[in-house]
Parts: C-alpha cells; sequence; structure tokens
C-alpha cells in the first residue's frame, strides 16, 4: 500500500483548468456586459390599494393626477322680448312674422317669435321645451372647454420703482434766469443748433429771439394773430425758422444773427421756388389747398421770405434734417391735414 509521504495539500502547479468551464464563463461574462443577464430588480413594497383622499386637506400630492372640474358655461339671461308681456316695440309685424317663417331654422335670430299674454297664467306650455334641453346637453357634453388661469397680480408689482430725488442731484432747485416780454400766454418755443438763441411764441401775436445766455430780447415780429409753432431748421448750414400763425407758415431768416455764407444760403433755398416752373404749373391747379405767397415790404424788412396759405389753422411745423422740406400739421379734416412743402421748389404735398 502506497501512502505518501506528508499530507499536505496537492501543489496548484499541478492542476490543469477545464477549457469547457472557461467557455462557459466567457459567455455567462459576455451575456452581463450586452445586457442579457440583469440583477433582478427590488420587489416594489407598496401597497397595491391605497387611500384617494388621505391627505387632501393637507395639499399634497397623492400621486395620481385629478381631474379638475370645469365649470359649465352659464346660459344667457332672458330679454324683453322674452317677456310673456314685451313692449310694444319688440312684438313682430305681420311681414316680420311671415319673413321669419320663410327663414331657414338655422339662420334665424331667435328661435322664437315674441307674444303679447294678459297675464302669466294665460301663457301655454313651452312646446320646444324638450327639444332645447337636448340641444343643451349636447352643448355641455360636445363643446370643448378650457380651462383659464388667472393670475393675481399686486398693483404695487405694476408700478414701477422710481428713484430717489436725492440721487438725481444735481437738478435745477432754484430760479437762474427768466425770459420777460410776452403779455400772452406762450404756446412755444424752440432753440437754434448752435443753442446760443431762443424763439418764443405767444398769444400776444408775437415771436420774440432771446439770447439764452443773458436773457435779452433781441427782436420781435408781431404778426397780430395767435402762434401756434416756431421751429428752427436743424440744419447747421442756414439759419432759418418757420413760424405757424393761424392758417399760413412764415418762413423767416433772421439777417442779424447768420453771417453772410449762411445767410446766402438760406436766401438761395428759399427764393429759388419763385423762379420754379413746378410753381407756375401748380397755381393753376384748384384743388392745391396751399398758396405760396410772396409777403409785403414791411415783411421783407422783418426778415420774411415766403408765406404758406393754408385753409385750417396750422398747429405744428417740423423740419427735415437738410433743412429743404418741412412738414405741417392743421385742423382741417381728412388726408389734407398733414402736408409736406418743399422750399427750394415752392411745392407742397
Amino acid at each position: 500500500m502506497q501512502m505518501p509521504l506528508n499530507a499536505a495539500p496537492p501543489s496548484k502547479m499541478s492542476f490543469l483548468p477545464s477549457k469547457w468551464e472557461h467557455k462557459r464563463v466567457m459567455k455567462i461574462v459576455r451575456a452581463i456586459r450586452q445586457g442579457r443577464i440583469t440583477r433582478t430588480a427590488p420587489k416594489d413594497n407598496e401597497p397595491k390599494y391605497f387611500d384617494l383622499w388621505a391627505n387632501a386637506g393637507q395639499g399634497e400630492d397623492t400621486g395620481r393626477a385629478r381631474r379638475q372640474r370645469l365649470t359649465a358655461p352659464r346660459m344667457a339671461l332672458p330679454t324683453h322680448a322674452e317677456s310673456y308681456h314685451p313692449p310694444a316695440e319688440y312684438l313682430p309685424t305681420d311681414a316680420e312674422r311671415e319673413e321669419w317663417l320663410a327663414t331657414d331654422p338655422d339662420d334665424r335670430k331667435r328661435n322664437f317669435l315674441p307674444q303679447d299674454f294678459s297675464s302669466l297664467r294665460t301663457v301655454p306650455g313651452y312646446d320646444r321645451f324638450m327639444q332645447e334641453r337636448f340641444q343643451r346637453c349636447l352643448d355641455l357634453y360636445l363643446a370643448p372647454r378650457v380651462l383659464k388661469k388667472t393670475s393675481h397680480l399686486n398693483a404695487e408689482e405694476l408700478t414701477p420703482k422710481l428713484p430717489d430725488p436725492r440721487d438725481l442731484r444735481p437738478f435745477p432747485a432754484a430760479e437762474a434766469l427768466v425770459y420777460e416780454g410776452h403779455t400772452g400766454c406762450v404756446r412755444t418755443i424752440s432753440v437754434d443748433p448752435t443753442g446760443l438763441w431762443l424763439l418764443s411764441g405767444s398769444n400776444d401775436g408775437t415771436v420774440r429771439l432771446w439770447e439764452i445766455v443773458t436773457g435779452r430780447c433781441a427782436q420781435i415780429w408781431n404778426f397780430k394773430e395767435i402762434v401756434h409753432k416756431v421751429e428752427w431748421c436743424p440744419s447747421l448750414d442756414m439759419c432759418v425758422f418757420a413760424v405757424a400763425v393761424a392758417s399760413r407758415v412764415v418762413v423767416i431768416i433772421p439777417a442779424d444773427l447768420c453771417d453772410s455764407q449762411k445767410r446766402l444760403v438760406s436766401e438761395e433755398l428759399v427764393r429759388a421756388g419763385f423762379g420754379s416752373t413746378a410753381n407756375d404749373e401748380d397755381e393753376d391747379d384748384d384743388a392745391l389747398p396751399v398758396s405760396w405767397d410772396t409777403p409785403t415790404s414791411a415783411e421783407q424788412a422783418s426778415g420774411v421770405q415766403v408765406s404758406i396759405a393754408m385753409r385750417a389753422t396750422v398747429m405744428a411745423v417740423t423740419w427735415h434734417r437738410r433743412g429743404d422740406y418741412m412738414a405741417t400739421l392743421t385742423k382741417e379734416e381728412g388726408g389734407g391735414s398733414v402736408l409736406v412743402h418743399q422750399l427750394s421748389k415752392h411745392k407742397s404735398q
């Protein structure tokens, strides 16, 4: 009988792994990597049945979306025509009754004709009561209804937050300069492009030219009518302004303020329209709402170059930035209230 010399276990070097077991293990590993073999999901221990209204008073979500109840649209309130004793003007005539009977039921404004009864006891039963109730049920069943979400806004949230007046300093806190001279309400003012001169128009019929720095009145134009608007030409190459007096616009060049170059450019632009052929053609048109007139000798001496007469009172005047065009607004109704005028051609449209 052969016996081992010692009781030690066999050496691992003598272990021969099985190829079939290796292939089987690799097959299981590939299946796990590809997701074909997964761990068993934990069992859901939540109860199958639960109390639906358990947390209804606490405002918590129960896990299921409950359908909100939408109120049905209300029926229209009855009018005078549906009264058992309506006023006489609601009762149909014979012609209206025949027209109502000849009209298709779907095209009728009302599904009934107003009738007059002496008392409520004499009113018979309504023969279309069941049909209308059935139609009402169909409307409630088939008509789609949408829940409108109303937002409750606070008035304080809509009000913009105004800055503290202390943060807006420095601002004028005392009267620095006063331009005195007008005897009526001052309706309009305008500052020239250089920022040195100020024009003002008043109800006393005068236009005054002020020196902004000193408050000195340099010149006065008296038109004897209410001055609605004064406006300087924004072009720095010219020295001209427009005055809206009653139903006409007067274009003035203050010769004492501008140099010879600006004065020459302004006079050439304004006086070029008197010899243009376009002005001669427009004078024959009786439908033209304006007329370009030559000022009188007294007006020319004060700097008035041209006068534009219109049908209605001129309320506003505005210039184009280049100075050749200006627009006017009158009280006339219709499309002729807003007009565009071209000084170089004495043309309006």
